[in-house]
Parts: C-alpha cells; sequence; structure tokens
C-alpha cells in the first residue's frame, strides 16, 4: 500500500497514474479495508466494509487519501464513541470558557493548541463537554505493552 498520498479524487480526476507500475489505471474501487490504528497506546485493527479507496487496476496497488483518512479516523471515533473536533468546539463554547479557563481545568498549559487539548483529554468521553468538565479524568498513561483490539465496522 502506498504511504503516497495524491491529492483528493474531488480536487483531480480518475484515472490517476500508479506509481508502482506507471500505468495510467488508478481508479476508485469499492473494497473491504482494514486499517491498522494506535490510539492511546492500543492498536486497533478496523475492518471497514465497503470502503472507496483509489486502487490500481493493473498491479493493485492502494492508496490513501484524505477522504480515505477521514473515514478511517471517523469510524475509530465511533468505535470508541470520542467526540468530534466539532463537537468539542460546540461544548466549549457552550460552556463559554476562554483558552485560559479551559487549560485551568484541564490541567494543561495556556498555551496549548485546543486540539491537542482536545485530543489528550476531551475525546476521553462526551460526558466531559455535557457535565461541565467538573469530573475530568485523570491523563490516561499508554500501558507498557501494546495491546491489539480487532473491530469490523459497517
Amino acid at each position: 500500500m502506498s504511504s503516497r498520498n495524491p491529492s483528493d479524487s474531488k480536487s483531480r480526476p480518475f484515472p490517476w497514474p500508479c506509481a508502482d507500475c506507471y500505468t495510467l489505471t488508478v481508479a476508485p474501487t469499492v473494497m473491504d479495508y482494514t486499517a491498522r490504528v494506535k490510539h492511546d497506546g492500543v492498536v486497533y485493527d478496523l475492518r471497514l466494509l465497503s470502503l472507496e479507496v483509489p486502487r490500481c487496476q493493473t498491479c493493485g496497488e492502494t492508496y490513501i487519501t484524505t477522504a480515505v483518512d477521514e473515514q478511517v479516523r471517523d469510524a475509530l471515533r465511533s468505535l470508541l464513541q470520542l467526540l468530534t473536533p466539532a463537537q468539542i468546539r460546540r461544548g466549549v463554547e457552550k460552556l463559554g470558557l476562554k483558552q485560559q479557563e479551559l487549560a485551568e481545568r484541564l490541567g494543561v498549559a495556556p498555551e496549548t493548541p485546543p486540539c491537542l487539548v482536545g485530543l489528550r483529554r476531551l475525546l476521553v468521553s462526551p460526558l466531559m463537554i455535557t457535565n461541565d468538565f467538573a469530573e475530568m479524568p485523570p491523563f490516561r498513561n499508554p500501558p507498557t505493552t501494546t495491546q491489539h483490539r480487532r473491530a469490523t465496522l459497517v
């Protein structure tokens, strides 16, 4: 599988040239796709059914695009019941918190970008936004050994 990120299919029409066999045969293909994603020290094998992925019709090389990556992230969020960045923003806005206040409640430096705060703390549980951040769980330390979990998503 190619680690190169060709432009999104929305801005670049198919067929694309294949980086491996140099033919002009990369086209969207609906297929079952397995992605290995690491989150908080745990490796998840996500099997996404009927995912549209750019694939070379000659040699079979597949390409990860921004659209594919977003679908994998959305599947992981769904599996782990994590908040989306938009849900985090709405929750913080609803509470009327400034960055300094949010940082104090979360126990992070005020200079920490909100996106990183969201990744480390707010995505842990959807209840944090609705509970006014009243009972913030401590940072979860990554496990000393990597755990593996498998999930099939439709």
